[in-house]
């Protein structure tokens, strides 16, 4: 039937424009989307992992407490900890061993040239030691992670390695059972010997 064999010429062209339009114009929106989501998580994830321990804030005033001792024992910690591109050393954050005189945290994380700050308060009663402990974004000022650690005076060399692993598991990363381990080794439990060691 010559009404039942039309040629391609006669077949109306609107409707598959119309739909070809409407494929283009997704694939271009899908694509805006894409390009300015991706570049966020990209940033997020590479993000550098450089972080401060600022000294410690005594809240007790006990001759037995060296803030300035934990925060190094903090820091030595860390630094055992390869997955942190930068851990910045004590003598870096001495100068805001003062906490009345310190800047805001952006202006510290800037000036320091950090993405994460640690910063926290230590306190001796009786015979337990109490250290509270946050981590901050520092060009945020955004607290991500706090906790306070409690342990016996006798076994205060613990809480290091507990900060230590607990902020590396907060920032995320993927610790090795050799560094597990070097965290967690305990040289000596003498506070004297131990100062000694470090120098």
């Amino acid at each position: 039937d010559p009404k039942q064999k039309a040629n391609a010429e006669d077949i109306p062209k609107s409707s598959n424009s119309w739909k070809i339009a409407s494929y283009i114009s997704f694939i271009v929106i899908a694509a805006l989307i894409v390009l300015n989501v991706i570049p966020r998580f990209e940033k997020k994830e590479t993000l550098e992992k450089s972080i401060a321990v600022l000294p410690l804030i005594d809240l007790s005033n006990n001759e037995d407490i060296s803030s300035i001792g934990f925060t190094d024992e903090i820091i030595m910690e860390l630094q055992k900890i390869k997955a942190f591109d930068r851990v910045l050393s004590l003598t870096s954050t001495l100068q805001y061993a003062n906490a009345d005189k310190r800047p805001t945290i952006p202006e510290i994380g800037e000036k320091l040239s950090v993405n994460y700050l640690v910063e926290g308060t230590i306190q001796k009663k009786n015979d337990i030691i109490s250290i509270n402990i946050q981590v901050i974004i520092a060009k945020e000022d955004n607290h991500i992670w706090a906790e306070e650690f409690d342990e016996s005076w006798e076994n205060r060399f613990i809480i290091q390695d507990e900060i230590a692993l607990e902020v590396a598991k907060e920032l995320r990363m993927i610790l090795s059972p050799s560094e597990i381990e070097r965290i967690k080794y305990v040289p000596t439990t003498n506070l004297n010997a131990r100062q000694y060691f470090q120098k």
